[in-house]
């Protein structure tokens, strides 16, 4: 089988010694030795190498997959096998040999930082295919820097997984990568078409958990971020997406913190952070997001343009969404503000060219300040959730609460009169929106 996958765990046969393969505990260490100089037959061909096995037993006899690593003068190399015949096996690309230099076979790295460091778009298998670092269940106690993109064709991708690669941590159990007390901010900057999935990351000082600053296309898609320090949870500044991410903060900073255009937020939640959701970026996008329990606004927006859409801001310290004097042409729909100390929805100056409809309130301090009411919005006079203070945010089923939002939300019937459905006001569908036509959650 073909690997582009390289591993890293916290098993006792791991180390950055070895090439990351997927062969753990299988000829673990440095099994192989180059030849020693011309007594060997190392011959160059072209961008490639073939490197001769004289430690007795021949490539083909091992346990190997797609990839080699030796020490060769002090540093470490990884080589992808062409092809083994024998005694040879002849790899991509180029290498520099020595003499008695072991190659290890297997095993898997131990830092996440060095893998991150380690794997580029050069990184692939025999087929081609993008390559996929796999971190194991455990604690990194480290601060991690991606040093290398990917490309749109070859993303790199870094995903936790519970016991089985690829298995996205079903149980919820993720790697936890704790940089608490050292380095700089996680993920490093001006790096694209990374992608990181499933995994924890805490910070306890004054850096970011997620820091992408000048990054293109780069996806967190599953990841809690836990900063009981000064730093945001979650940077992002250029095109990108957070998918089903989770910020949990100290009131000392943000949950999100968007800077730049163009970025999406599906599926999120925020809480005892700053701002929950703060807003600098042009064009961006908050679908089915929950601020709740936050210092200051749930949402934020400092940006042009931008679409808050089936979100729930509640119970936070200044307003539900704020709109600033940068704030131009929002559009605000489907949305639940609740119990939010200033007001649901509050702007710094009376007209922005906001579109607001069809959204609901309820426990405010205001329901709106300056800005117009929606003709579609609903005003509730109960809780419309299931448990809130639980972090329960379904619908429930109250007369004057959650009953109100079911299936009143838009579009309801498009402007050609044939498609007609329904989607609830809030983050959550009830069962039966769940399968009306027209709906926007996709579920």
């Amino acid at each position: 089988m073909p690997y582009t996958e390289f591993y890293v765990t916290k098993g006792a046969g791991a180390s950055n010694l070895c090439g990351g393969g997927p062969r753990l505990g299988e000829n673990d260490g440095a099994v192989y030795f180059l030849p020693a100089g011309a007594g060997g037959a190392t011959v160059a061909e072209g961008s490639e190498t073939q490197i001769t096995d004289l430690s007795g037993a021949n490539w083909a006899g091992a346990l190997i997959d797609d990839w080699l690593c030796w020490d060769c003068t002090g540093a470490h190399e990884v080589r992808r096998i062409t092809v083994i015949d024998g005694a040879v096996a002849t790899v991509h690309a180029a290498c520099t040999v020595g003499a008695q230099k072991p190659v290890v076979v297997g095993g898997a790295w131990t830092t996440v930082d060095y893998a991150a460091s380690t794997v580029t778009t050069a990184s692939v298998n025999a087929a081609g295919e993008a390559p996929r670092v796999n971190i194991g269940l455990g604690t990194y106690a480290e601060t991690v820097v991606v040093d290398n993109s990917g490309t749109g064709a070859l993303p790199i991708t870094f995903e936790g997984f519970e016991a089985t690669a690829g298995d996205g941590c079903p149980s919820g159990t993720r790697p936890i990568i704790n940089g608490a007390n050292v380095g700089a901010s996680t993920w490093g900057s001006a790096k694209h078409y990374v992608n990181l999935k499933n995994i924890d990351l805490n910070k306890t000082n004054n850096y970011h958990c997620c820091f992408i600053n000048g990054g293109l296309y780069n996806q967190v898609i599953n990841v809690r971020a836990t900063n009981s320090g000064t730093g945001v949870c979650f940077y992002m500044s250029g095109r990108g997406r957070f998918v089903n991410c989770q910020a949990i903060g100290n009131t000392a900073a943000d949950g999100f913190w968007l800077v730049s255009y163009d970025i999406g937020v599906l599926d999120c939640t925020a809480t005892g952070c700053k701002y929950g959701f703060n807003n600098n970026a042009a064009y961006a996008f908050f679908i089915n997001c929950i601020a709740f329990g936050n210092d200051d606004d749930g949402f934020n927006f400092s940006g042009l343009g931008g679409l808050l859409l089936g979100c729930i801001s509640r119970g936070n310290g200044g307003s539900g969404l704020r709109l600033n004097p940068a704030t131009w042409s929002p559009a605000i729909l489907n949305s639940i503000f609740t119990e939010n100390t200033v007001a649901g929805i509050e702007c710094d100056i009376p007209y922005y060219g906001a579109v607001a409809d069809y959204n609901a309130f309820y426990g405010n301090g205001a329901p709106r300040d300056d800005i117009d009411a929606g003709v579609h919005d609903v005003a509730l006079t109960a809780d419309p959730f299931v448990n809130a203070a639980g972090g329960n945010f379904a619908l429930n089923i109250a007369a004057a609460g959650g009953a109100l939002c079911h299936s009143v939300g838009f579009p309801g019937t498009l402007i050609d009169a044939l498609n007609i459905g329904c989607s609830d006001i809030g983050a959550l569908q009830h069962r039966s929106a769940r399968r009306s036509r027209g709906r926007y959650h996709g579920v």
